[in-house]
């Protein structure tokens, strides 16, 4: 009787972990849109919330150089914004409850760094475009600095990449951003998904990937994007449906969007299965 008992006392047990397990999981994609980044809270190892993100900000080759932070300790009433090097944090997605989940840490060293360092001056970031101050963050998170001959105008907030206008290399117009698609485990730009908006069909949504993509500032500091090449129409290129990356789950559907744009199993250069769980 004893060990009947102990054997639906285990079976209890498990039906009670069972959901917990099912609750947190890691998503099949590891593409998320930008926009599930910025906003999340920033947490210590004991999950103490001590920032929040308010912006990525990425080189021209569409590698994520930093994460703009407000912090939760500063002195001042004013909203103050720090940069952390996008490396020197954990960011993962999970799905709690069939819900994308995003999750960022750092580490107890890198929050003595953040503590240490003077708010970025103003709200345009100038000081990420001086690389002795670029330096001075590196050496702090102890991570390898961006190349000095960036600017600031070699560094693309997110933010302004969305909405930007996107050109061919003739300088027709194709459409113009609706998100972006970061690789969280590379920690790059995956995709830049294009609204064709001069396609008749609604929510028209074009995933381009990065590599093909060539971002500038325009006379007025605005940001333009420029597909190289268009080996068709854009508007024959596969699409997605607006929030919805299950497509990417398949390694079909992603040798297809590479294969309209002559980057054959490549994704800013790796291979698709790194932006799929296994």
């Amino acid at each position: 009787m004893s060990r009947l008992l102990g054997f639906f006392a285990v079976l209890g047990m498990l039906a009670h972990s069972a959901p917990a397990a099912e609750a947190d999981k890691p998503p099949k994609s590891a593409l998320v849109d930008s926009s599930e980044i910025v906003g999340t809270e920033v947490h210590d190892l004991d999950r103490k919330p001590i920032g929040e993100f308010v912006e990525l900000v990425a080189s021209k080759e569409g590698r994520i150089l930093y994460a703009i932070v407000a912090d939760h300790f500063a002195l001042t009433l004013a909203t103050e914004l720090r940069a952390i090097p996008y490396e020197a944090m954990s960011i993962t997605i999970s799905e709690v409850d069939g819900q994308r989940q995003v999750n960022a840490t750092v580490s107890e060293a890198a929050l003595k760094a953040l503590r240490k360092m003077p708010p970025l001056r103003d709200r345009e970031m100038t000081q990420l475009g001086i690389h002795h101050w670029r330096k001075q963050v590196a050496s702090l998170f102890k991570v390898d600095p961006p190349p000095e001959t960036y600017t600031r105008a070699d560094l693309f907030p997110t933010n302004e990449i969305v909405a930007a206008s996107v050109h061919d290399m003739a300088g027709k117009e194709l459409g113009a951003v609706d998100y972006l698609l970061v690789d969280q485990r590379g920690g790059s730009l995956g995709y830049v998904v294009v609204d064709d908006v001069i396609s008749l069909v609604d929510s028209n949504l074009i995933p381009v990937p990065f590599d093909c993509v060539a971002c500038d500032r325009t006379v007025d500091g605005s940001i333009q994007c420029r597909i190289d090449p268009v080996a068709r129409p854009l508007r024959k290129a596969p699409t997605i449906a607006a929030g919805d990356h299950s497509p990417f789950e398949k390694p079909e559907f992603v040798e297809n969007v590479e294969g309209a744009f002559h980057k054959q199993k490549k994704i800013v250069g790796r291979s698709t299965e790194s932006l799929n769980a296994r």
